[in-house]
């Protein structure tokens, strides 16, 4: 790192200031010797930027703690991620861990009593170590740090009262983002509710109970009548001979809340349209669709995957081609259809098959209901279907199933409200007004996290900088005293090491044979 320090601060290595670096390994026999109880065993799923977490810990007999004895932790000892996804985590071991071993995949940096462990933490994580950890492993198969390059690394030394104001600076800037974050991940669920309450005031006539109040349409139970003569009229035309008409399915009201004079209740059946047999159908399952048939282009399918509450999610998908899916002519769908899902927890995402999309064919577990063509829009359908309403509908008819699936038969039968056409469309001007509202809040949130996470990098990239508090300089200077400059804290810090050193052959004859082993390279 080349930043200019500010005054009185040093750039040093790494190794110039720890009293250890290195990390451990995993025991014989791998995840399965671990033990329910004994000596923790830190892995890289426990050191996360935000604090040490003791989800998924691991632990060993003292068997295998005593092979880990180097790997041994000591409560303040700063942990960094050195392999894989998770590379340049770091954070500080708490007291609860004293004792503890770590794996390879986790490094120990115990650093000297002159550098405060929080704050060598804390500039791991900032931006400048961080971009240099990536961008040193750029393009590699699986990364890694070595403890070479951990010892290299460049810190900012400040002298140690500057350290601890910096820490304190960041701690207390910390949790204000913290409280911000808090309250900004109360938001969706706040938003999802907000969602919820309007779908079910649409659904059942409080949403637009002023607008009746000035206007008097023909009621939902003529509409209804209406759209059954249609498909009486439509079946006979057919000249289907002896076959007998069969009436639409009726909706299983019992247990329903009421619904406003002017509303009814209709089925799926009732509501699809006359126009096409196959205007409420299932996608197809078992040897009518399987995955050989599935091409890199021709005619789109449509997945579970692919529908959302009130979303039509595209992205990735398959095809089938032209004469596969001329074969699968029942499943079809076009711009307009509902789609809704048969499976889930509960079951019941509904949306629209978006204009503009192509012609395409449901897969197993989407059901497509083409609705009469006399109704305005289909989205006051899909608004009903996402509501509470109807999920409440889907769990009665699921439950006690194997598998939470509706099957089209119990489909046929659910009860949605049918409001006179003028009314619907009243509906869904003012549910979709409410949304967009939403999706503005939605949007604002999204960047008010984007400025929260800013603000984290933004904060340690000042304090490493010496911006966030005065300098040790500084204050010297404004009260009139001197201070020892990292400069200085650094030089006797060497001469402590190079006097243990002298006092011990051993470390001296090491030492030596480093130097001579340099020398020939």
């Amino acid at each position: 790192m080349t930043e200019d320090c500010p005054e009185g601060w040093d750039f040093v290595s790494l190794g110039q200031i720890t009293r250890k670096v290195g990390s451990g390994s995993t025991p014989r026999g791998g995840s399965e010797s671990y033990q329910q109880t004994g000596v923790p065993l830190i892995r890289s799923m426990n050191v996360r930027f935000e604090g040490f977490t003791k989800e998924g810990l691991a632990f060993l007999n003292q068997k295998q703690a005593d092979d880990l004895k180097e790997a041994t932790v000591c409560s303040d000892d700063v942990l960094l991620n050195i392999t894989g996804a998770s590379i340049g985590r770091v954070t500080q071991a708490p007291e609860c861990m004293d004792g503890a071993r770590v794996n390879q995949h986790v490094c120990i940096i115990r650093p000297l009593h002159e550098i405060d462990p929080a704050y060598l933490s804390r500039y791991l994580a900032s931006p400048s170590v961080q971009q240099m950890i990536w961008g040193e492993q750029y393009g590699a198969t699986r990364q890694a740090l070595t403890k070479g390059q951990i010892l290299d690394f460049q810190i900012p030394f400040a002298p140690l009262n500057e350290q601890q104001r910096i820490v304190k600076a960041i701690d207390v800037a910390f949790e204000h983002i913290s409280s911000a974050r808090s309250h900004l991940s109360l938001v969706p669920m706040i938003l999802k509710r907000f969602r919820q309450a309007v779908l079910a005031a649409a659904c059942s006539g409080r949403l637009t109970e002023d607008w009746r109040n000035g206007n008097a349409p023909e009621s939902g139970e003529s509409l209804l009548r209406v759209l059954l003569d249609e498909k009486k009229k439509v079946f006979e035309a057919r000249q289907h001979g002896n076959k007998r008409y069969r009436s639409p399915e009726e909706s299983a009201t019992d247990d329903l809340p009421s619904l406003p004079e002017s509303w009814t209740w209709a089925s799926p059946d009732q509501l699809s349209s006359a126009e096409d047999q196959y205007s409420l159908a299932i996608g197809p399952f078992g040897s009518n669709l399987k995955v050989s048939d599935y091409r890199a282009d021709g005619v789109p399918l449509i997945f579970v995957r692919n529908i959302r509450s009130g979303i039509f999610a595209g992205g990735r998908t398959r095809f089938i081609s032209v004469s596969k899916a001329e074969e699968l002519r029942p499943h079809w769908v076009q711009p307009g259809d509902i789609l809704v899902t048969k499976m889930g927890d509960p079951p019941g995402d509904g949306c629209v098959y978006p204009e503009g999309h192509p012609l395409a064919v449901i897969t197993a577990d989407c059901i497509k209901i083409r609705i009469s063509p006399r109704l305005p829009d289909p989205r006051f359908f899909v608004h009903a279907i996402n509501s509470t309403l109807l999920r409440n509908q889907m769990f009665k008819i699921t439950r006690g199933v194997a598998q939470t699936k509706v099957s089209l038969e119990r489909f046929k039968t659910l009860a949605l409200p049918l409001p006179p056409i003028l009314e619907q469309i009243e509906i869904v001007k003012r549910v979709e007004s409410l949304f967009r509202l939403v999706t503005n809040i939605e949007g604002r949130v999204e960047l008010a996290n984007k400025r929260v996470q800013y603000s984290t990098q933004s904060i340690l990239a000042k304090a490493f900088r010496g911006e966030l508090v005065p300098t040790e300089a500084e204050l010297a200077r404004r009260e009139g005293r001197g201070y020892e400059p990292a400069s200085a804290l650094l030089e006797r810090i060497n001469k402590e090491r190079e006097a243990q050193t002298s006092s011990n052959p051993e470390r001296k004859q090491g030492r030596t044979k480093n130097k001579l082993a340099a020398a020939k390279g």
